[in-house]
């Protein structure tokens, strides 16, 4: 059996956190995991399978000790995650950071990440872990700092999260999204109200080649140039925008090409939020839907 690797290099500094504030010690597993489960949800509920919001009151499993499509893979209480995740540097061993990179990985860093089966997983489970980690790297971001703004102080508003996929083993190609449709809906999973607050593929939109610096992204969702009042109340900006606590739904990122991406809990509000992002002076042919990715899988 192929072990499942996938070998990047990162675009911009990687942060995955550390116990000192401010400083990261090591490359934490878990920082990467998160990222990865993440869009690995928002993949399964826009394909129409159920996907629970693992940190709030509907986590798995449930009474009848069901777990959802996602939990399958990642774990969930008395359900241990089906993987350990080894990240090796460019050969093979262990990944260490340099004191220099405490503040981030550096950009310009090959690695490789090396999924260890714990348990067997399957194609459609595998497929879906690819599908994550190359939408993340083409269109999207991991790790923390991401939702930091382009803006002429780059130690406030430097880019975090990028990276390129370099070659990837193990991974079935014989899978289609048929397939993996069928299998997360059909194989007694558990099922879940969906909460239209929680991320969907089907809901989010993706620029490249153009970005917004601070000031546009505070246009773009409502608020005063310096970013302290809210000058708007549009129902697809106060989604952007986010509350006290929860993260901005919008991302913008400087490094060349440039790519901006978010999300939002409908089409309508997607759609909206396109509109103004031409109004902004985003190119048309530059705008992709969540939508037209999973239309491509």
């Amino acid at each position: 059996m192929n072990p499942l690797e996938i070998k990047l290099k990162t675009l911009t500094p990687i942060w995955t956190g550390g116990v000192e504030t401010g400083k990261m010690d090591r490359l934490h597993e878990t920082g990467i995991i998160g990222s990865l489960r993440w869009w690995y949800e928002a993949i399964v509920r826009g394909l129409g399978g159920h996907a629970c919001d693992p940190t709030g009151n509907q986590s798995c499993p449930d009474k009848h000790g069901k777990r959802c499509a996602v939990c399958e893979l990642f774990g969930c209480t008395s359900w241990q995650r089906k993987f350990k995740l080894l990240i090796l540097d460019k050969n093979k061993r262990v990944f260490n950071i340099k004191p220099h990179e405490k503040d981030g990985l550096a950009e310009g860093t090959p690695m490789i990440w090396r999924f260890v089966e714990l348990r067997s997983i399957c194609d459609e489970e595998k497929w879906l872990l690819y599908q994550a980690i190359r939408i993340a790297s083409e269109y999207g971001a991991i790790g923390g700092r991401t939702p930091r703004k382009p803006q002429n102080n780059k130690k406030v508003g430097g880019d975090f999260g990028l990276f390129s996929i370099q070659q990837q083993t193990g991974f079935p190609q014989e899978v289609s999204k048929q397939d993996v449709m069928n299998w997360s809906q059909n194989n007694g999973f558990r099922q879940i109200k969906p909460d239209n607050k929680w991320p969907n593929l089907r809901w989010f939109f993706f620029v490249h080649n153009q970005y917004l610096k601070r000031e546009a992204i505070n246009n773009l969702i409502g608020l005063s140039k310096n970013g302290k009042r809210i000058t708007s109340h549009k129902d697809f900006q106060n989604a952007l925008r986010g509350q006290r606590a929860v993260s901005k739904k919008i991302f913008s990122f400087e490094t060349p090409p440039g790519r901006i991406w978010g999300y939002l809990p409908s089409q309508e509000m997607c759609q909206k939020t396109i509109a103004h992002l031409q109004q902004l002076e985003i190119k048309p042919e530059n705008i992709k839907t969540g939508e037209e990715v999973l239309n491509e899988l």
